[in-house]
């Protein structure tokens, strides 16, 4: 058994040695000595007294020993609520709250966990107290709750001190995307975790292991069959790609089915009665459109007239013959921009390049910037996707351009 042989009256601060114990992880030495200093409880102010069973709640903890430790909370709560005012009173009357309610939430009892932090709530609020109500609320998946005082923790740590909140918002935003992987919301989970990621390693070296289980957890969500990082849909855009042969529902079934894995915003049309028809539902969006050559004439005129000054179209001719529309071209800004191909490579070439353009042009509105390497990787895929179903026409003796 483990004896202090301290003399409490000759330390300038009797609880350091209990402390060291504790923090040595040496809980059942550091019991017994807190014990001791309680045996002398009749020569302890009510403040030391406060403090010996604080700690005790504290060691409690470690040894898994619940309903001891909120015994000695409650022992602690009484004196602090008993004590005439003083300087710290409601700092620890609400540290004592949330002692509890950390208890009661390793004992499941979400009920009592919450209510003891609303508690200590009531005396100030703080963005630590909001992040454990978060979380909590994550637990019990009332996702609008926990949302809600996610964005009070966030409020509060940003309007600190540049460089003394990253910790802060790197954990709550960790926190966040773990919320959205419980919802299932994998693409929302993978960007706050991007977040987070970024935000602590204003602070922290790669190696360190909070950044090691963050990108964990990114690259359990990119490894999954159905993640979808879908660039077009975040940024409001929509590929339309008018070819008589694609186009048909019947035709390139399997390539259509891996496209709607990466993305659910290109839809392909084969006529151009068919295309007019979309026009209407796609007027608040970025068009980016692929227009077989026999076809353009007669269409252009269609998709600039259906989307708005502010969202010009851009208009790519895929044609075995250029030179036939050169000239009408040359008088249409949307193709200006897009441009007259007859090779596919090209075509994705400067379609990629576009898209990536766009995406990454400052911020309007609530309009986000994703990382060159989320965009680089969706578009690859999307290339490739392309370049399939040009590969799968020609193969059978359909060319998708033709003039």
């Amino acid at each position: 058994m483990y004896k202090s042989t301290i003399n409490f009256e000759n330390q300038p601060n009797m609880f350091a040695a209990g402390d060291w114990l504790f923090w040595s992880c040496e809980y059942e030495k550091a019991r017994e000595y807190f014990q001791t200093i309680l045996n002398k409880r009749s020569s302890l102010t009510e403040s030391d007294l406060a403090r010996c069973y604080k700690s005790l709640g504290a060691v409690e903890v470690e040894l898994k020993n619940y309903d001891q430790a909120i015994k000695f909370y409650n022992q602690q709560l009484d004196i602090l609520q008993r004590m005439r005012d003083s300087h710290n009173k409601n700092e620890g009357i609400q540290s004592c709250y949330v002692a509890i309610g950390k208890v009661y939430w390793l004992k499941f009892d979400y009920h009592q966990a919450i209510d003891y932090h609303y508690r200590a709530l009531e005396i100030n609020p703080s963005s630590a107290i909001y992040k454990n109500l978060a979380n909590m609320f994550v637990t019990t998946k009332r996702f609008d709750l926990a949302w809600d005082f996610f964005q009070k923790a966030l409020e509060i740590d940003q309007n600190q001190e540049e460089g003394s909140n990253y910790l802060k918002l790197g954990q709550t935003y960790a926190n966040i995307g773990t919320m959205y992987q419980l919802k299932q919301d994998n693409e929302k989970a993978f960007n706050y975790f991007e977040k987070a990621r970024e935000t602590l390693l204003k602070k922290l070296p790669v190696t360190h292991t909070a950044i090691r289980k963050i990108e964990k957890a990114m690259r359990t969500i990119t490894e999954l069959p159905l993640f979808k990082m879908d660039v077009f849909a975040q940024n409001s855009i929509i590929v339309l790609w008018l070819d008589e042969h694609i186009g048909r529902e019947e035709n390139c079934r399997a390539l259509k089915m891996e496209l709607r894995q990466i993305t659910e915003s290109v839809k392909m049309f084969d006529s151009v009665e068919s295309l007019r028809q979309c026009l209407p539902h796609v007027q608040n969006r970025k068009l980016f459109c692929i227009i077989q050559g026999k076809h353009a004439q007669e269409v252009v005129p269609d998709i600039i007239q259906a989307t708005s000054s502010s969202l010009e179209p851009v208009v790519y001719v895929f044609c075995l013959h250029k030179i036939y529309l050169v000239n009408w071209a040359c008088e249409q800004q949307c193709v200006l921009k897009g441009g007259l191909f007859d090779h596919e490579k090209n075509l994705f070439a400067k379609l990629n390049n576009d898209i990536n353009k766009y995406v990454n042009q400052d911020p309007v509105g609530d309009k986000k910037i994703l990382s060159p390497e989320l965009i680089a990787n969706f578009m690859i895929q999307l290339t490739q996707i392309f370049e399939r179903f040009y590969q799968e026409n020609t193969a059978i003796g359909t060319p998708i351009a033709v003039q």
